[in-house]
């Protein structure tokens, strides 16, 4: 029984990147967590909404900021560009504080992040919340992914904790 990054399964399945064994014949047991992902900016950007982070892109590429290449943040915000058509220029950190690093100090613009890694800084007001990826608002002034028209997004970003328990290939569901 072991720990495994959902993230990771792409990598590992998409790219060149090769294991001494095969990711996709573990039993895939649980989820102790759910992740839920917002969209916040970095205070310097002069993005406060999710409308100005739309009128930004269309003078210039969003530099949006992702941890680590093929972890489930990365992935989550590729199928944000493409279903969204935004301008963006990904830039890697390698980790969660340091995406949140990169956008304190205005290296990047955007990030789509777990909630619960930000919520302290919504609430101190350091970074912006632009929008959430739930049913139901976080906050009564900002809104949710799905009222701003992107319903399927809420099926295709978070969920499922990043991290799952595994076992072995055929393991007795017992």
């Amino acid at each position: 029984i072991g720990d495994f990054n959902r993230g990771n399964f792409y990598r590992f399945m998409l790219s060149g990147e090769k294991l001494p064994f095969d990711v996709s014949k573990f039993s895939w047991l649980f989820s102790l967590s759910n992740v839920t992902r917002v969209m916040v900016a970095n205070k310097k950007s002069g993005i406060n909404s999710w409308d100005d982070m739309v009128a930004f892109a269309k003078k210039e590429p969003l530099k949006w900021a992702v941890g680590s290449i093929g972890a489930s943040e990365h992935i989550e915000a590729i199928y944000m560009k493409e279903l969204t058509g935004l301008p963006t220029k990904f830039t890697t950190w390698g980790s969660q504080s340091a995406v949140v690093a990169a956008l304190i100090r205005g290296d990047a613009h955007v990030t789509l992040i777990n909630y619960n890694a930000v919520k302290t800084l919504i609430d101190a007001k350091q970074v912006n919340l632009l929008v959430s990826f739930t049913d139901k608002r976080l906050y009564p002034s900002v809104p949710t992914i799905k009222e701003k028209g992107y319903p399927q997004a809420l099926a295709n970003v978070g969920g499922p904790g990043g991290n799952l328990t595994i076992g072995p290939p055929n393991i007795d569901p017992e």
